[in-house]
């Protein structure tokens, strides 16, 4: 059986032109590990491609949350897991689960972190990752799926893991739905 994955979805409304509610998730460019020795058998490479941030393996007993959080630490850095724990600390609606091991949490343009008016500046990166940035839902609707893409993603192809897509969708129409009744 794989071992199950944990991801914590980062989002937010921004106002884009004609769409005045639109959805941009924080989306990283990651790069496995390789290992020195040639025998050890090596990770794959996703790299090229885009995926949650943060996203990694379940281990063992470890609750999904927990997990969840310690992804943030160890992916963006101790001070980018603080400032999101606390937010949600203040307003735990601005958490949400999407999936059995899926959460979001949601940053608005007024959150303040430690001094702070942007999240990013929070993020401390692991050497494997390379890039982050908000990349709007529509976007990532149309992104190709990152699994054929195993040692690297072909130059102008922009992919995702679908599951991960999927689970971006699942977190827009729940968004969705809230802000129509409200």
């Amino acid at each position: 059986m794989l071992p199950q994955c944990v991801s914590l979805i980062i989002w937010r409304w921004v106002d884009s032109g004609n769409q005045p509610h639109d959805t941009e998730v924080l989306l990283a460019k990651r790069s496995a590990f390789q290992f020195d020795d040639p025998s050890h058998i090596q990770p794959q490479d996703f790299f090229g491609g885009w995926q949650i941030f943060p996203s990694g393996k379940l281990g063992g007993d470890e609750e999904p949350l927990t997990a969840a959080w310690s992804k943030l630490r160890d992916y963006g850095g101790v001070r980018a897991m603080i400032g999101l724990k606390a937010l949600v600390g203040r307003n735990p609606a601005r958490l949400r689960r999407v999936g059995q091991n899926c959460f979001a949490v949601e940053i608005k343009e007024s959150d303040k972190f430690d001094g702070d008016s942007d999240f990013l500046n929070l993020v401390d990166f692991s050497p494997n990752y390379m890039a982050i940035d908000w990349k709007p839902l529509a976007e990532i609707l149309h992104f190709s799926d990152l699994v054929p893409y195993r040692h690297g993603v072909p130059k102008g192809v922009e992919a995702i893991f679908k599951d991960q897509r999927d689970l971006i969708k699942q977190l827009a129409d729940q968004v969705r739905r809230i802000q129509w009744i409200s």
